[in-house]
């Protein structure tokens, strides 16, 4: 797996959009185990909604996010259960939404690869952790990108939030609210990663409390109320 191209799961029909270089598998995430989510993801048709998974840094060796991905696709439910009331959320026809993922070295990627996704009129929704949202919030706050709907989960980052980008329809702010309280290397990696904690100009934030930690991605995409994880099990 190369330093300098993310690792990139992307069903087929949806390959030809971009002339990026990324790799297929790496760290922990085997071969096998992509060919498995492959299986699922290459077979659906009629495609409107484009769900992407950001893992954080060292995602693809930790696979804290890459678990809840995983997880939902072979459950087929995660990213297909969700807030009904609203008019974007995503939506529930699971033939009509597909999903990928991209670990944290994503700006480049994604900077040419969502944009070709709203071209073909797809609605792009991103699910981020960690230095994932970071990047994600970067590439927003720059290229002020069409985003569905944005779920951010206990982001990183030394850089600054200036304000909301006008094309984020629902931005969704999980975080857990204090990282000194129990000790924990993911934890640890918040604090000096620049732990943003509560977000102002996301619609909505949750806080989760201890013994939830940096790493504890399950749990907080639990608490989500854009998507709904409360009936997979982890």
């Amino acid at each position: 797996m190369s330093v300098f191209s993310p690792l990139v799961i992307v069903p087929n029909f949806l390959e030809n959009l971009t002339k990026m270089k990324y790799d297929r598998f790496g760290g922990n995430i085997h071969k096998e185990e992509v060919d498995s989510i492959l299986s699922y993801i290459n077979n659906q048709h009629d495609i409107e909604h484009v769900v992407c998974f950001i893992g954080g840094f060292f995602d693809t060796y930790y696979k804290v996010l890459w678990n809840a991905f995983a997880t939902g696709i072979k459950y087929k439910q995660a990213c297909m259960y969700c807030n009904v009331s609203s008019d974007i959320a995503i939506p529930i026809e699971s033939k009509n939404i597909c999903a990928f993922y991209i670990s944290f070295n994503c700006f480049n990627f994604l900077y040419d690869f969502i944009p070709k996704l709203s071209e073909k009129g797809y609605k792009v929704s991103v699910i981020a952790h960690s230095w994932g949202a970071k990047n994600i919030l970067r590439l927003c706050l720059k290229h002020n990108l069409n985003i569905c709907n944005l779920v951010t989960i206990d982001c990183v980052g030394h850089f600054t939030i200036t304000h909301r980008p006008t094309n984020i329809l629902q931005w969704e702010n999980i975080y857990i609210i204090d990282h000194f309280s129990s000790y924990s290397r993911a934890n640890l990696a918040a604090i000096i990663g620049g732990a943003k904690q509560y977000i102002p100009y996301a619609d909505s934030n949750i806080a989760i409390n201890p013994p939830a930690n940096h790493a504890s991605v399950s749990a907080m995409l639990c608490h989500s109320n854009l998507i709904n994880y409360k009936n997979i099990k982890f």
